[in-house]
């Protein structure tokens, strides 16, 4: 039996991710993360918390860095909503994915998380804000 959080398929036991075209699958943003090195998964817990799947341990996103983010639609349904966060362990410094819905398909523990995590683009600062991720901060000044 493969172990808690590995099927790849299901989005709300947490996985890989990363910043895609449109039309991308979720395989294909998790593969692509796979290779760059983030090869854990993490699980939304409540009070905005994640668990590391590989050591356990569970960790407060407050103060994460969640800069790239990819999100992704179905294909037959709109509604079936996914987001794909790239994330470190502070624990045991896994580097790995969060996968979770977004929007009305969004577990209670999904929103808290993704409303939890910083988010300071590298690109596109100042554009509309990922759905549950917070507005990104203003000009200095």
């Amino acid at each position: 039996m493969a172990p808690e959080g590995s099927d790849r398929s299901s989005p709300t036991t947490g996985a890989r991710a990363g910043a895609q075209p449109r039309a991308t699958s979720l395989d294909t943003v998790l593969d692509r993360l796979d290779g760059e090195g983030f090869t854990g998964q993490f699980q939304a817990r409540p009070d905005a918390t994640i668990l590391c799947l590989t050591c356990r341990n569970e960790w407060s996103v407050a103060g994460a860095c969640a800069d790239e983010v990819t999100r992704l639609e179905g294909a037959s349904d709109p509604a079936d909503m996914v987001i794909v966060v790239p994330l470190e362990c502070p624990v045991c410094n896994t580097r790995g994915t969060f996968v979770a819905h977004y929007g009305p398909e969004a577990s209670p523990e999904e929103s808290e998380v993704l409303l939890a995590l910083e988010r300071q683009p590298k690109e596109g600062r100042g554009a509309s804000p990922t759905p549950g991720m917070g507005a990104p901060p203003g000009p200095a000044g």
